[in-house]
């Protein structure tokens, strides 16, 4: 007996439309992140993004995808440094192996408590001009 017999099967199958959708919304997603992207750099002249919001920094991978909700993941972004302002775009794992498990040290070049320096910054700055961020 071979062992695929054993094996689990999961099967999701995709129709023409589900793949027009998923394109359809692929354009869409895309077409979002540039004008949001593009409205951000106009705001925040001194932030740096090292890579597009479409392919991790720390594995060179594109956008996660999940088949179940037929949607892109977006990449999160991760602050290279904070002072300047460095972020690059990476998936919520690679993110977390960053700053947890140590891979890609490059990609952290911030001396330890720089991160609370900046947010406490942005706090001030957000209740002085009544700004509403996400913390």
């Amino acid at each position: 007996m071979s062992s695929q017999s054993f094996r689990k099967k999961t099967r999701t199958v995709l129709t023409n439309m589900d793949f027009k959708f998923i394109q359809s919304e692929n354009k869409n997603n895309k077409n979002n992140k540039n004008n949001k992207n593009n409205k951000n750099n106009k705001n925040n002249k001194n932030v740096t993004y090292l890579n597009s919001s479409n392919n991790c920094k720390a594995c060179n991978h594109d956008c996660s995808f999940d088949i179940e909700t037929k949607r892109e993941i977006p990449l999160e972004k991760h602050h290279v440094t904070y002072f300047p302002q460095r972020i690059a775009f990476v998936h919520v794992r690679c993110h977390f192996a960053i700053h947890h498990k140590g891979l890609r040290p490059d990609l952290i070049e911030y001396t330890e408590g720089e991160s609370r320096k900046f947010y406490n910054l942005e706090k001030k700055l957000s209740k002085e001009h009544g700004w509403n961020i996400a913390a």
